[in-house]
This record gives structure tokens, C-alpha cells and sequence, in this order.
């Protein structure tokens, strides 16, 4: 083939934008977007960082983010830990049934990708009111834990309550 000046094309490769949504699962519902709030992304140092949602979009990434798990800034909801998510948990760790996905991401609370005792302890010290679980983890469609974002991620993620191994958390905006 014979190309000519003629021939020559200009290609302009443009970064992706970022595009990310946040949602929830309740049960066996179908997904849900957040509506208009902010989540607090903590690391395991001091810096924190806060970015806001609107219709279950992200704001757009000033910085890199890397965090260890992910809060709401102000919100109430019903945590949907129960004794039931200890049941769920109980019968993962004796082999009677398998938690898989999201579910066994939030089962597993203390993160280290196995549901153990452990885990079961720390939901019951949040039942009977010693602790609180305001832990959330942001879960790709691969189901895989999120620990960093950047200015240029599109993904659609799901917001998972560490410790609702039965996903019936119900996140209600506040005014």
C-alpha cells in the first residue's frame, strides 16, 4: 500500500472522564442509586476526605483517593444489623450454608476475606449496643472490594454496611 500525505489522519486520545455511581442493595431488591449526600472515604491515616452525591452520581475527584472503607457524613439509616446477619454468618463459618458476593463482603467486618468468630463478635457487640458498626465498603460488579478511586475510574459500585450479612439496610436520606 501506497499512503500519500493526503493519507495522514490526526488521532486525539482524551482520558476518561470519571463516571461513578453509588448504590445500595436491600434484600433482593433491585439496586438503588443513592440520592443527594456525601460519603466520608477514611484512610488508615488522619486524612479523610469527603465527596458528595448527587442522584447516586460521585463529584468529580479532586485527588487520588485511597481508603480503608468508606462512612456517610450525615445520615441516618436503619444499620440493619441484626440476629439475623449473625445467623447468616454463624452457619458461612460451620458449612450449613455459603455467603458469597455482597453478602460475604459484609459479613466479614474485620475485612481480612474470611467470615470467623471474630466477625460474629463484632456484630454482637454492635447489637447489644458496646460498639458501632458505621463501616461501609464500596463492592465492584465483580464483588471485589474498592480501596482507591481515581479522576479518571467509571464504575458502577454497590455500598455494602459491614455486618448486614442479609442486606437489609435501609438508607434513608436526612434533610
Amino acid at each position: 500500500m501506497d499512503f500519500s500525505a493526503a493519507d495522514e489522519m490526526t488521532y486525539i486520545i482524551e482520558a476518561a472522564s470519571q463516571a461513578i455511581t453509588i448504590g445500595f442493595e436491600a434484600g433482593s431488591a433491585a439496586r438503588t442509586l443513592f440520592a443527594n449526600q456525601s460519603l466520608v472515604f477514611v484512610s488508615s491515616g488522619s486524612d479523610n476526605t469527603t465527596v458528595s452525591m448527587t442522584a447516586g452520581t460521585l463529584a468529580t475527584l479532586s485527588q487520588d483517593l485511597s481508603f480503608t472503607h468508606v462512612e456517610f457524613s450525615s445520615q441516618s439509616y436503619d444499620h440493619g444489623v441484626a440476629i439475623s446477619d449473625v445467623v447468616l454468618q454463624l452457619r458461612d463459618i460451620v458449612g450449613l450454608s455459603t455467603l458469597s458476593g455482597t453478602q460475604k463482603v459484609a459479613a466479614d467486618v474485620n475485612g481480612d476475606g474470611t467470615v470467623a468468630i471474630s466477625d460474629v463478635v463484632s456484630v454482637l457487640r454492635h447489637i447489644v449496643g458496646l460498639d458501632t458498626l458505621e463501616q461501609c465498603a464500596l463492592v465492584d460488579s465483580s464483588d471485589q472490594v474498592v480501596t482507591s478511586l481515581t479522576s479518571s475510574t467509571i464504575s458502577d459500585l454497590t455500598l455494602v454496611q459491614l455486618g448486614d450479612a442479609d442486606l437489609s439496610s435501609n438508607f434513608v436520606d436526612i434533610a
